[in-house]
């Protein structure tokens, strides 16, 4: 039987600040039993007929998401952050349950949601990776060849015996996503984890990924908030946004939406206003002369630690262009009311809608960061520019042509 997923009227609630709620893991429905077996009796025998109540404590992590994943597909799982991508993943996966709906799955699914999924850190690296094969209902013969593959893939051969406690981050990482590629799934489930590797790694995992699927028949689902990887990894797209979804087709058109609902939230600052330390006046970007033109008023009410104002630029296919903050160094700010302006010349970016995040970074007894949408600027074509308009940037400095005498 071929290997597919069909979700119908998925949902996932979860109740905030009360103890009275569904245990999520077996663990801990384990221990509620036994902490007091009648009360979790009586609440699970009750849990399909549970109706949501006009209450703020409750929050959909999900609602009602239905989907048909064919085998072999390598699905892009995109949305902002609290979208519910990586819920999805984990319901998926078995780690939390569904508060309702139905879930078919056909086939033996690998999951890499967090560095070192499915490890126990006191085994070695060997032992881990026959651990794992077990869960997937191998032998050890089977793992046996797959274990030269895993471990070259992973390039960890010198420290394979060594605990997996003593992995740095970027060696557990490889070693558990060599693990979920070469032990025998039929589906995999990757979370935004790959993004601790450094690039060339994270390119081999994106050309393992995609064969995996196009020669081997695996059904992948990938969840990142990069979108340059989508866009040459993954051919579907699935949109999610706070819980629903908005959208399921190509990865390009997915990709579009996502990028278009950015665009069109716009000055969002709101959060800040009703921040103690830091209220934003006006976040606006124009465009003059052919100069950009990005200010920020805002009004500081205490003294601030390492205050950074900044920016981040971003083309509608999701490559950051400019990322920038005020000061380089950190430094203090006395209250009072400020403006910190950034200016570039237009010329440098091909023609085009632009996204401008803005950024606030600064610490108190902890680093705050927050990044809103806030506006989007476009740039026009000029008399000047060339016919070759591909690329990033049209350019980032200025030729010098000198002749020299014959």
């Amino acid at each position: 039987m071929p290997n597919s997923i069909t979700i119908k009227n998925l949902s996932k609630r979860y109740r905030i600040g009360s103890k009275e709620t569904r245990p999520d893991t077996m663990l801990g429905t384990i221990t509620n039993i036994i902490k007091s077996p009648l009360n979790n009796f009586k609440k699970i025998a009750k849990l399909s007929s549970f109706k949501e109540k006009d209450n703020d404590n409750i929050i959909w992590a999900l609602k009602n998401i239905s989907l048909d994943l064919k085998e072999g597909g390598l699905y892009g799982i995109i949305g902002a952050n609290g979208a519910g991508k990586s819920t999805l993943l984990k319901i998926l996966s078995r780690i939390t349950w569904p508060s309702d709906g139905v879930i078919h799955i056909n086939g033996k699914i690998a999951s890499l949601l967090e560095v070192g999924t499915g490890f126990h850190q006191d085994l070695t690296g060997r032992e881990n990776i026959y651990l794992n094969g077990t869960y997937l209902g191998m032998t050890k013969k089977e793992v046996d060849e797959k274990f030269e593959d895993i471990v070259s893939f992973a390039n960890v051969t010198k420290f394979i015996d060594t605990p997996v406690k003593r992995f740095s981050t970027g060696m557990r990482m490889r070693l558990a996503f060599a693990v979920a590629a070469f032990l025998d799934s039929d589906i995999l489930l990757i979370d935004e984890v790959l993004a601790v590797g450094d690039a060339s790694f994270q390119k081999k995992c994106l050309q393992k990924m995609d064969d995996l699927a196009t020669t081997r028949g695996r059904t992948i689902l990938f969840v990142s908030h990069q979108i340059p990887a989508l866009q040459s990894l993954c051919k579907f797209g699935i949109l999610l946004d706070k819980g629903q979804l908005i959208f399921q087709g190509t990865i390009s058109e997915a990709i579009g939406i996502h990028l278009k609902n950015q665009k069109e939230s716009t000055n969002n600052l709101n959060s800040f206003k009703k921040h103690d330390t830091i209220t934003i006046n006006n976040f606006e970007a124009t465009l003059n002369n052919e100069k950009v033109f990005i200010t920020y008023d805002y009004s500081l009410k205490t003294f601030t630690n390492n205050l950074h104002i900044g920016f981040v630029l971003i083309d509608m296919k999701g490559n950051k262009i400019i990322n920038s903050f005020d000061v380089e160094t950190f430094y203090d700010r006395e209250p009072g009311n400020y403006t910190s302006a950034y200016s570039f010349n237009s010329a440098y970016l091909l023609p085009g809608d632009y996204i401008i995040k803005s950024i606030i970074l600064f610490k108190e007894v902890e680093w705050y960061e927050r990044e809103n949408v806030g506006i989007t600027i476009s740039i026009p074509y000029h008399n000047r520019t060339s016919i070759y308009n591909s690329g990033i940037l049209r350019r980032i400095g200025d030729w010098n042509i000198s002749i020299k005498n014959k």
